[in-house]
């Protein structure tokens, strides 16, 4: 389990900023700009915080600086330009709400622990024709997606926790719901990302401390498709002004 948050929180690693920028992944054509023009970039490529970077349609990059993983994404069908200036003074505004998040992530995460046995004795009151059915497959679906996230599986994840929204109730539901915006977020699959939310913010039960969650995390796509996410900050503080996460997202952020 360790293993899997060190794969599925790397996207929320702290911010360290250097001079020097590495092209650590682009998943398409990359190109580095500036008054000169454009050149395309192998992965690897060293870049300059004041340069732009263009990517091709459908693509991704990742821009590495030290510890810092700098998440750029055009989902659209013509080539996207993002300056690497904005788009890591805005990554440093978000800071503090990324190391929140991940401690909040990892203690999600780690509940899976102890539900083995819990899973197993649905098994076989479902086998009989007992009641608590439902309560079974709850449990099932909670453990197996936790064994496809401690592999990585993060796409087999989102699968089984869409599932599990049909039989999951209380706490677990409010954890499912948080941890299915996680995975979109893993996957940067961003039409996902932003039409689960409202239903996110609609389960029963879901906390004023689950809404802001996944409305961070949807801030963050933002900024990965270089958007304005002081919008989404504006909502989280507006749900609890005095949260912890509320409080890191100061006026600045806007």
């Amino acid at each position: 389990m360790k293993h899997l948050l060190r794969l599925a929180l790397l996207f929320l690693a702290p911010l360290l900023f250097g001079q020097t920028l590495t092209l650590e992944y682009a998943s398409g054509d990359a190109w580095a700009g500036d008054a000169a023009g454009w050149t395309l970039l192998d992965d690897g490529a060293v870049l300059k915080p004041d340069q732009n970077v263009k990517l091709s349609p459908q693509s991704n990059a990742v821009v590495a600086a030290d510890s810092v993983r700098l998440y750029l994404s055009n989902p659209g069908a013509d080539a996207k330009v993002f300056s690497l200036r904005k788009s890591l003074d805005a990554w440093k505004r978000a800071a503090p709400g990324q190391d929140l998040l991940a401690s909040k992530l990892s203690k999600l995460v780690g509940k899976a622990d102890g539900s083995a046995a819990t899973a197993n004795m649905g098994v076989r009151a479902e086998n009989m024709g007992q009641p608590g059915t439902e309560a079974s497959m709850s449990d099932l679906l909670w453990d197996e997606a936790h064994r496809d996230l401690d592999a990585a599986e993060n796409r087999k994840a989102a699968g089984v926790l869409n599932e599990l929204l049909d039989y999951a109730e209380g706490e677990r539901l409010v954890d499912t719901g948080v941890l299915l915006a996680q995975q979109y977020w893993v996957l940067r699959d961003w039409p996902a990302l932003d039409a689960w939310v409202p239903q996110a913010l609609d389960l029963p039960g879901f906390t004023t401390e689950s809404k802001q969650l996944v409305l961070y995390l949807q801030s963050l796509g933002a900024l990965a498709q270089d958007q304005d996410a002081g919008p989404l900050w504006d909502k989280i503080r507006s749900l609890d002004p005095e949260s912890e996460l509320a409080r890191s997202l100061t006026p600045t952020a806007n």
